[in-house]
C-alpha cells in the first residue's frame, strides 16, 4: 500500500466502492515527491482518462475521481506546511489544465 493511499484511505472510507476503487487505481499509478503531489498526479490520470473517452459512462466516474483526488491533494498540502497549499495551488492554474487539453488533442 502506498503512502498516499494510506493517507487518503480514511477520507474515502464509506465512499461508493467503484469511486474508491478508481481513486485507488489512479493513486497506485501516480508519482510525486509528496502525498499531495501524488494525489494531484492521480487526479490528472483520472482527468486524462475522462478526456480520452468523454462519451463513455466511465468518464463520469473518472471526473468524480479526479475531483475528489484534487480536493484531497489540496487538503494534504494544507496539512503539510503553512505555505504549502498556496505554492501547490499556484501550479494548478488554467494554463496547467489547458496543457492537459492540448495533450489530448495531440493524441488524436
Amino acid at each position: 500500500m502506498t503512502e498516499p493511499w494510506v493517507w487518503l484511505a480514511p477520507y474515502v472510507d464509506g465512499a461508493p466502492v467503484r469511486l474508491s476503487e478508481r481513486m485507488r487505481a489512479a493513486v497506485e499509478q501516480s508519482q510525486g515527491a509528496s502525498v499531495h503531489a501524488h494525489l494531484a498526479d492521480a487526479a490528472s490520470i483520472c482527468l486524462r482518462a475522462a478526456l480520452l473517452h468523454p462519451t463513455r459512462k466511465s468518464a463520469a466516474l473518472d471526473l468524480l475521481s479526479a475531483d475528489a483526488l484534487l480536493t484531497h491533494a489540496c487538503a494534504a498540502a494544507a496539512a503539510a506546511e503553512s505555505n504549502e497549499l498556496a505554492q501547490f495551488t499556484a501550479l494548478l492554474d488554467a494554463q496547467h489544465f489547458q496543457e492537459m487539453l492540448d495533450d489530448r488533442s495531440d493524441q488524436h
